[in-house]
């Protein structure tokens, strides 16, 4: 489960990232058309609020996406060594 995770943290990262906004800018404005949120996008005065909004989310996706990847898959689940040991263990007093 960790690893989807990490993989739509990255595929979220790649499609906001800010080098991409010429190709998703029009792209969410038209797929959005005759809303509210279209026509924020439109406006003149939003393209560098957009572009903010864009590199934090491009920032934390790719900080999630490192993150997941780098925890082990199966750390959840103890060895057969461990539980060996766990059996041989003396009980506490």
């Amino acid at each position: 489960m960790t690893k989807i995770k990490a993989y739509v943290a990255g595929v979220v990262a790649f499609i906001a990232c800010p080098c991409h906004l010429p190709i998703t800018l029009p792209l969410m404005i038209s797929l959005t058309a005759g809303t509210a949120f279209s026509a924020w996008l439109a406006a003149p005065g939003t393209l560098l609020l957009v572009g903010a909004i864009s590199t934090i989310v491009f920032i934390g996706g790719l900080a999630l996406a490192f993150k997941w990847f780098a925890q082990p898959a199966c750390a959840a689940r103890p060895t057969p060594n461990a539980t060996a040991s766990l059996s041989k263990a003396k009980p506490m007093k």
